[in-house]
């Protein structure tokens, strides 16, 4: 999982700014945590090709690793996983997470 913040005034390189919704905020690499798939909920957005290769990147950079080469499919909603197997992460924002 990839936490989303709405605070925006500063993007570090791990960071990856978004528009969720038609509101600026931020998918921060630097905090990925795992979560099963039990306590994910529901869909809450859907992300543009461009955030989804912005996060990508993001995760890449923090990850130490080379961005995947190949085609982002067009749009990908924020709880399923957007990553190839071996780098498997679940993009999504707290409120969606059942506790």
């Amino acid at each position: 999982m990839v936490p989303i913040s709405s605070t925006v005034t500063r993007i570090y390189p791990c960071e990856s700014p978004l528009d969720w919704n038609g509101a600026p905020c931020k998918a921060m690499a630097d905090q990925i945590s795992t979560v099963s798939k039990q306590r994910l909920k529901s869909k809450l957005a859907t992300l543009s090709i461009d955030d989804i290769r912005g996060v990508e990147r993001a995760i890449c950079l923090q990850l130490g690793l080379s961005p995947p080469q190949g085609k982002v499919p067009s749009r990908q909603p924020l709880a399923r996983p957007t990553y190839p197997r071996a780098g498997s992460t679940n993009v999504t924002k707290s409120i969606g997470i059942r506790r």
